[in-house]
């Protein structure tokens, strides 16, 4: 990310209606005195040394002001590499302004050059002198033991998870919803394959489905919708008889040389005489043949024998392929519908949990007094260990010094202390204006 010019931070401190008034006037003084000392002493002292030398007579009255001005952007600009130069450059950067004006000198600032053993001195401070971890060790395992000591604590820790649950209830959610779905593609990778969808159809569909009765149902279904469908039946049945008709005359079309000559075209007869006949009879024999017995018999013998084949099918290995593509089915289906239930019911699966009375009583009465004993003694032994181990606060906080950006931290002190940064270099402007006068006056 480019890092924003020092005018151009000034200028949106002055202008930023969330900060203080104590930092707004010093952004604004700053916004004068910056570009003041710049021209100081990048313009007007080579000027004036350009004046000297070429024997310009110049003005008293500017010559006093001049050396004010001079003195005080020295007090400013000295300030001010001085803040800069505890950051800047941020990594060894030969190009940097600063190490260019030091000849290479400077490579790197103060704080990120030696952020490593910085961190390692604030943390051995804090854990010698601010917080002692063998005392926080003490009140926290005195604090946990008195804690529980009071045994009467199922309601705190009932209020506490239900207050947590309000503040989290998305996070809760997204979590149980993540962990059930996970758990439900594993248990669906582990129980649908093709070994127990083969099983399942050989042991426990295909046996119920070849029986008396179902085979009884499923004839009459076939043979009841095949009834509903008769009308269509028998126009195909009238159109491919009028096409083997035709297409017997044609092949005997040979023979037929006197019908001919007696100027009768056989295809034209054929027309005539399936026109002639009266297909709604043929419609209901059709109908009357499906509500037969024997129909009925067939049918059922049909189903037996492809519930047979299909057995016989399963364990052959032909079927591996379909069994796959079945199981993936299966697994999709199930897998879409078991999300859909954990959508609707995980959000109040977690109140129903936290109201259930008998949960909580056997906590009370039952698991508490269990526990608590053993609890406090184990705190009271090993807890200051324990504790101790876990803290390792000059450690922890050495890692966390040496993991922070050193951009990220700049600008966190220059946005706290912004106002009491700029107070250093405004200051220094007019103290070192006003030694500039003083100097004067000697």
């Amino acid at each position: 990310m480019k890092e924003k010019s020092h005018f151009g931070t000034l200028w949106a401190s002055m202008w930023n209606r969330g900060y203080g008034a104590e930092r707004r006037v010093f952004a604004a003084l700053e916004l004068l005195f910056f570009p003041l000392s710049l021209i100081t002493v990048f313009i007007l002292l080579p000027l004036q040394i350009v004046a000297k030398h070429l024997a310009v007579e110049i003005p008293n009255g500017y010559l006093l002001a001049f050396h004010i001005l001079l003195s005080a952007a020295i007090g400013y600009i000295t300030n001010y590499i001085a803040l800069q130069m505890l950051f800047k450059p941020f990594e060894r950067d030969g190009r940097h302004w600063l190490s260019i004006c030091t000849l290479g000198y400077w490579k790197q600032g103060l704080v990120p050059k030696n952020k490593k053993s910085i961190g390692v001195e604030i943390g051995r401070q804090i854990e010698t002198k601010l917080l002692p971890p063998e005392k926080l060790a003490d009140e926290i395992c005195s604090a946990v033991s008195n804690i529980l000591s009071g045994r009467k604590i199922t309601d705190d820790v009932r209020q506490l998870v239900a207050k947590l649950v309000d503040e989290h209830r998305c996070e809760i959610n997204v979590f149980l919803l993540e962990k059930g779905e996970y758990l439900l593609d594993s248990m669906l990778e582990k129980y649908i394959t093709r070994e127990t969808v083969r099983d399942f159809l050989q042991k426990t569909v295909i046996p119920r489905l070849n029986t008396p009765n179902f085979r009884e149902m499923a004839a009459e279904a076939v043979l009841a919708e095949v009834e509903r469908h008769s009308a269509e039946i028998t126009v195909l049945l009238q159109q491919e008889i009028r096409v083997m008709a035709k297409k017997y005359c044609e092949k005997m079309s040979g023979s037929m040389g006197l019908m001919a000559l007696m100027g009768i075209n056989p295809s034209s007869m054929v027309d005539k005489v399936l026109d002639s006949l009266d297909w709604d009879v043929v419609e209901n024999r059709i109908k009357e043949k499906l509500h037969s017995e024997k129909t009925k018999q067939y049918a059922d013998v049909m189903l037996s024998q492809m519930f047979k084949r299909v057995d016989l099918w399963l364990e052959s290995t032909e079927s591996d392929e379909g069994l796959v593509l079945l199981t993936t089915e299966i697994r999709n289906g199930l897998r879409k519908k078991g999300r859909v239930l954990l959508q609707e019911n995980v959000p109040s699966l977690i109140d129903q949990m936290i109201g259930y009375e008998p949960f909580w009583k056997w906590l009370d009465e039952k698991l508490l007094p269990t526990m608590l004993p053993v609890l406090e003694r184990m705190i009271r032994e090993q807890g200051h260990e324990v504790v101790m181990g876990k803290l390792r606060l000059a450690e922890r906080v050495s890692e966390a010094v040496d993991r922070q950006d050193t951009r990220q931290f700049y600008e966190m002190i220059n946005t706290l202390a912004a106002q009491h940064l700029g107070a250093i270099q405004v200051l220094g402007y007019l103290l070192g204006g006003i030694i500039g006068a003083l100097q004067l006056l000697a």
